[in-house]
């Protein structure tokens, strides 16, 4: 259990601004942050970016550097960089909408409390085991 007094200050943060230099992230980070933050995905940043999506925890805003070579975002959902591979819905929308150039919905993929509509598209050949498990 994290302290009442850190809880709080991280609640206050409403912008996380990823260095330009990060490469990686651990497990867990952002675990203990509330929903509606925004953040930015930098260029380098190409190892475990789906934590981003863990704990169900949902963005306001989620954007990712056009330089990135391996991930990129589109209406809320974090895909590789051909848009081909669906590995996290990070919004908080009520509806999802899945970019149509996904061909595979990665095993990663939770929906978060907030979703009521979801739509696949015709693009989609493959779902993963346990993808879309809440």
């Amino acid at each position: 259990m994290e302290p009442a007094g850190l809880v709080n200050k991280v609640d206050k943060i409403k912008t996380i601004v990823l260095p330009k230099s990060l490469e990686s992230m651990g497990e867990g980070c952002f675990m203990h942050m509330s929903t509606g933050k925004s953040i930015n995905i930098p260029a380098t940043f190409v190892v475990n970016v789906e934590e981003l999506a863990d704990h169900n925890m949902t963005w306001k805003k989620v954007t990712s550097s056009p330089k990135n070579p391996k991930y990129s975002v589109v209406n809320g959902c974090l895909l590789s960089k051909n848009r081909k591979k669906l590995y996290a819905i990070l919004t908080n929308d009520s509806k999802v909408v899945i970019p149509n150039k996904v061909k595979q919905i990665d095993q990663t993929i939770t929906l978060n409390d907030a979703t009521k509509k979801l739509y696949i598209p015709k693009s989609v050949t493959k779902i993963e085991k346990y993808a879309l498990a809440s």
